[in-house]
């Protein structure tokens, strides 16, 4: 009798702390929950950062310039001639350490979207309001030509509200180094006198009195924001609107100087990038739209120049230099038609006066061709 109430009273014993054992809470699956919850947060981080528009890609793009583009008559004056060849390259061609090193620099962003490098090479062409005058001109702008090469690092921050009035503050942050050769080694002299060999034009008669040979080294860096959107689509219109602005800096022996500028974009499926600029002003992006983009754009932009290399002259010799100014300005309008993955764009600038005792003010077209390849 006794060894059967020991053994019942054992069984209530093992009964009970089964009880509170399985009541007891599961300390040890907590960690697991939040490693399971932190889990969907950062899948749903990845699904909401695949359904953004990707706005850097692979592009060629080609810059051509020339006073002859504009409303008048006159050409071959001041900036006469510039080209420009771009390779915007796809982030995922970006190396780990560009992107970290992205993520450091001052101003850009530490969380970019997208970081994404492009190469280009460019000339421009400067020449005094006459070219015939085979005369030294000492009043006047100098001849003078620049080669170069460059290096551009594009990180973009995407506005992560979407909709069809959401503002897409969409920022862009460019950092361009730019290294060639201004002077006789430029070959401005051989384009220009060439070219207009070939199509009957003036020929060029004060080369030999160009700035000399000076190697020439530009370090820039640009921030382009989307200050504003308005989609009248969402009203039953097709029509879309948006503002853009940039300020940027650039340092080095060619230039020296601070801008500020702003466009105004209006018309069909506008694209969701910053805008197509000018060889100065581009900031390289390739945007993302669904449709054929159709607009019209107007802008200003603005310089203080520290120092501008095709009018203070050679930083080390003797060469032809005339008094800059120090204030420089310039008001631009366009239009932009996407077929398929090309881009077609037309620039009309006109641009205060560079330096003192200048013709009026210099005037000029831009015209811009661009092919996406996604």
């Amino acid at each position: 009798m006794l060894l059967r109430l020991s053994v019942l009273g054992t069984s209530v014993a093992l009964v009970g702390c089964v009880s509170s054992v399985t009541t007891r809470p599961h300390r040890r699956d907590e960690p697991s929950q939040k490693l399971r919850e932190a889990a969907v947060r950062a899948q749903d981080r990845d699904e909401s950062a695949e359904a953004r528009p990707r706005a850097l890609g692979t592009a060629l793009r080609a810059f051509v310039e020339n006073d002859f583009f504009s409303l008048r008559r006159r050409t071959d004056r001041y900036y006469t001639n510039g080209l420009r060849l771009e390779w915007n390259l796809p982030p995922t061609w970006t190396p780990a350490w560009v992107e970290s090193l992205a993520r450091s620099l001052p101003l850009f962003p530490s969380e970019p979207d997208e970081v994404a490098l492009g190469l280009s090479v460019g000339q421009n062409i400067y020449t005094p309001a006459d070219i015939t005058d085979p005369a030294p001109r000492p009043l006047d702008r100098p001849y003078a030509g620049w080669l170069y090469g460059g290096l551009t690092l594009r990180s973009l921050d995407l506005d992560p509200e979407d909709g069809p009035l959401a503002a897409h503050r969409d920022v862009i942050h460019v950092l361009e180094a730019q290294f060639g050769v201004v002077g006789p080694s430029s070959a401005a002299a051989t384009v220009q006198t060439e070219w207009h060999e070939w199509f009957g034009f003036r020929q060029p008669r004060g080369w030999q009195y160009q700035l000399r040979d000076e190697p020439a080294l530009d370090v820039s860096y640009v921030q382009a924001r989307r200050l504003a959107r308005f989609d009248a689509r969402t009203f039953g219109i097709p029509f879309e609107a948006d503002l853009l602005a940039n300020v940027g800096a650039t340092l080095g022996n060619v230039h020296t100087h601070a801008s500020l500028g702003g466009i105004l974009r209006f018309g069909f499926n506008l694209p969701r990038d910053f805008g197509i600029g000018t060889i100065q002003t581009s900031v390289a992006d390739a945007g993302a739209s669904t449709s054929v983009p159709l607009y019209l754009f107007a802008g200003v932009q603005g310089r203080a120049v520290a120092r501008n290399l095709f009018l203070d002259g050679n930083s080390y010799r003797s060469s032809p230099r005339v008094d800059r100014e120090y204030l420089v300005g310039e008001l631009r309008g366009g239009a932009v038609l996407g077929l398929g993955p090309f881009d077609v764009a037309y620039t009309f600038v006109i641009q205060s006066p560079e330096f003192r005792g200048g013709d009026k003010d210099q005037q000029f077209g831009s015209v811009f061709l661009s092919m996406t390849l996604r």
